[in-house]
């Protein structure tokens, strides 16, 4: 219920109870967009120079299985596995991207484009499917929000180029992450076959549960304090699943309802706003929000930490930037190592 829940609803209350200002929002971006950075290149380094001893001992353990695919490392840099990793580098990835769009100096549309690339590659090293909706949605959204028709024809057609070019060619087929790109759109791959079978067996089970079998009553919490059970044994392989499983299909539509509004709520303030900086920073955040609820339907992206944390916490600036926060010139050098610094509204 932690993740579930209880990190959203005490992160809504600090933002509640802080005086957050511009300076805050933009440092916000700052932290979030160098750790990426960051975890991009290592995980850069690990696909060329291989895992440390200590990461070798991980993946022997058993980590394996998931992250070992056909011989082909799945590159999960410092994160926790290569979900989390891919998922991280997608959003921000969708973030850095939609920045650089932004009117922002040619000093910070260098670094934009330099975190964008790396992100781009870190996703694509992590080889997770489920990570390649994040940009796919993300970017979608950023087309249907934003006011200039060039760039909505121009992010629009890419996306269309990119598609077509999976679905209906060959090109690149040697290369695995764009394998595992291009599987990703196949109706018949086996991994998703399976997928399905089990949701049509969790459906019958719990066709007189409607609200499920309890938070924490599946997977490895199952195991742990429900054992013997049939969703303790049964392996939740989506966020939405998950929810469905142990808060029935009540509470997963509930779910999804709250989500959707926060994101309905984001994109019609970002479609009313005038000033061109406040919405550029609102649709970094919207535009990754959208993308891991699309990939939440794959993989536990919502849950997951740090991913979770980087989306509540710039849900929260999108709240306060609504409530009259703006995002204005990024601070100076000195002024962001200044403990003291205050920027007036």
């Amino acid at each position: 219920m932690r993740a579930m829940a209880l990190y959203g609803w005490l992160i809504a209350l600090i933002g509640v109870k802080s005086d957050l200002k511009k300076a805050d929002l933009v440092r916000y971006f700052h932290v979030w967009l160098l750790v990426a950075v960051v975890g991009g290149l290592y995980g850069i380094r690990m696909e060329i120079f291989g895992p440390l001893p200590f990461e070798k001992q991980w993946l022997a353990e058993g980590a394996y299985l998931r992250h070992i695919l056909w011989g082909k490392l799945r590159v999960f840099s410092f994160y926790a596995d290569a979900s989390t990793y891919g998922n991280a580098m997608g959003q921000a990835f969708v973030a850095s991207s939609v920045l650089f769009l932004g009117p922002f100096s040619r000093k910070t549309k260098f670094k934009l484009l330099f975190c964008s690339l790396i992100t781009l590659v870190g996703m694509s090293l992590s080889g997770t499917r489920g990570a390649y909706a994040v940009p796919g949605a993300g970017l979608l959204i950023f087309v249907l929000i934003t006011k200039s028709a060039t760039l909505r024809l121009v992010v629009f057609g890419s996306m269309i180029a990119v598609f077509a070019l999976l679905k209906f060619t060959y090109v690149g087929q040697s290369v695995y992450s764009i394998q595992r790109m291009r599987s990703s759109l196949d109706a018949s791959d086996p991994s998703l076959q399976v997928r399905l079978i089990n949701r049509e067996l969790l459906t019958k089970y719990l066709s007189d549960k409607p609200f499920g079998g309890g938070v924490g009553s599946s997977g490895l919490w199952g195991r742990r304090f429900s054992p013997n059970t049939y969703l303790a044994n049964f392996f939740a392989d989506g966020g939405y699943t998950l929810i469905r499983a142990e808060c029935g299909v009540i509470g997963k539509w509930l779910y999804i309802f709250i989500h959707l509004f926060i994101l309905m709520r984001g994109v019609r303030f970002l479609i009313k706003t005038e000033d061109e900086k406040v919405f550029y920073y609102g649709a970094a955040i919207v535009c990754g929000f959208a993308g891991l609820m699309l990939s939440n339907y794959g993989n536990s992206t919502l849950a997951q930490l740090p991913n979770s944390m980087v989306t509540l916490f710039g849900l929260m600036f999108l709240e306060k930037m609504q409530q009259g926060l703006i995002a204005g010139e990024e601070p100076s050098e000195a002024e962001e190592t200044d403990p003291k610094l205050e920027i007036e509204n």
